[in-house]
């Protein structure tokens, strides 16, 4: 017979509109997930905390709003050891992403501290395509540290199109190091 759980999420969220083109956003939650209501025995795991902020950016080059266009972005997510989201909010591919997953696309990682920090700059014409560059950094304190660099590119002149989406990242753990990229 299995015990009765409960699993609580509160979340609360802001964003700012800064000024026209800058945006500020974050979201803060908590969770608690008790695996066992009748029980107060290892209640320490019960509650978790997770946060998320953005700050986006667009800068136009010439006086006129058409044409090209500078976006900014910078993000940073915190998630505790213990947070416990109701459903995945993560893309189904950043385990491997990562290099954190098997050939299966699955995982054994024990539960840990997450920081994922990001800043990309992309270049963008409505015509034309765009250019975009981002760099990542992935940490689970003592378990991983990752360095991903991504570009992408999508190009077109008249019948030309190029078309790139090409990362090099290198990750280290423990027990070994590793250079994985991705043309």
């Amino acid at each position: 017979l299995a015990p009765p759980q409960s699993q609580q999420l509160l979340l609360l969220r802001d964003e700012w509109q800064i000024s026209p083109g800058t945006h500020w956003q974050t979201e803060l939650a908590w969770s608690n997930l008790n695996a066992n209501r009748f029980s107060e025995r290892d209640a320490a795991d019960n509650q978790g905390m997770a946060l998320w902020t953005s700050f986006r950016k667009t800068i136009h080059p010439t006086a006129s709003t058409e044409g090209w266009k500078v976006n900014t972005a910078t993000q940073y997510e915190y998630k505790s050891r213990h947070f416990q989201a109701l459903n995945p909010y993560r893309d189904p591919e950043f385990l491997r992403n990562w290099s954190l997953a098997d050939f299966s696309g699955r995982s054994q990682l024990k539960t840990a501290a997450e920081h994922l920090l990001q800043g990309s700059i992309e270049l963008l014409h409505p015509d034309r395509g765009r250019l975009e560059y981002q760099l990542a950094s992935f940490l689970r304190p003592d378990d991983f540290t990752g360095l991903k660099h991504q570009l992408r590119v999508d190009y077109q002149q008249k019948a030309w199109l190029l078309r790139s989406n090409s990362s090099y990242l290198m990750a280290s753990t423990p027990e070994d190091e590793r250079k994985f990229f991705r043309p």
